[in-house]
């Protein structure tokens, strides 16, 4: 029985010996595609992942800038209401009262794009509107809330013009303080995100 000469496939020498030049350059053609194939995909994955991060920061910088909206436009209402010196105590609390709701309903709709803290500064910041509208309107009752109602009457240009008071002045310089400070630091907040310094 004659034994048989194995000959691998492939394009053979005369001698029978198997030339590996065709296929050194088909296994480099395809690992090239592949490779090729392999940097298209993460291209695409890391394109589709900066889109996405572009869309969350435009909705990101919407949200906040609908909440300082929110939050100013009702701070400017009390400060007109006190100004004007609105004798309707009951409606203004009742006006605000829905204030509050629509706050706290704009700022659980807005949740996936503000951060635990710009949710703790705004709530912060209603908080203290309250708390101000409440001492300017229920009048004296002891020495911190006459002090109070004086400002709250004009009779300190304080809280029209959001003029800075010590805190120690009274119960209500101490909420406005505290207000102004809550104010700059969401309103920073909010002009770095629109810069872009933060995400």
């Amino acid at each position: 029985m004659a034994t048989r000469r194995f000959r691998p496939p492939g394009p053979a020498a005369k001698d029978g010996t198997v030339q590996l030049e065709p296929l050194i350059t088909a296994g480099l053609a395809f690992f090239g595609t592949v490779l090729a194939v392999a940097a298209g995909l993460w291209q695409w994955r890391r394109t589709r992942a900066r889109e996405a991060g572009d869309m969350f920061r435009t909705r990101r910088v919407e949200a906040l800038q609908e909440v300082w909206t929110a939050l100013t436009d009702m701070e400017e209402r009390l400060r007109t209401q006190v100004m004007q010196g609105d004798p309707d105590n009951q409606m203004a609390s009742l006006q605000y009262q829905d204030q509050i709701a629509r706050i706290n309903m704009l700022l659980l709709r807005q949740s996936p794009f503000l951060l635990e803290d710009e949710q703790d500064l705004a709530q912060r910041y209603v908080y203290r509107l309250i708390e101000i509208n409440t001492m300017i309107r229920v009048g004296p009752q002891d020495r911190a809330l006459e002090d109070a109602t004086a400002m709250g009457r004009g009779d300190s240009g304080w809280w029209n013009t959001t003029q800075q008071q010590p805190p120690q002045a009274s119960v209500v310089a101490y909420a406005a303080t505290d207000l102004q400070r809550l104010r700059r630091e969401f309103g920073g907040r909010y002009s770095a995100v629109v810069q872009g310094l933060t995400p």
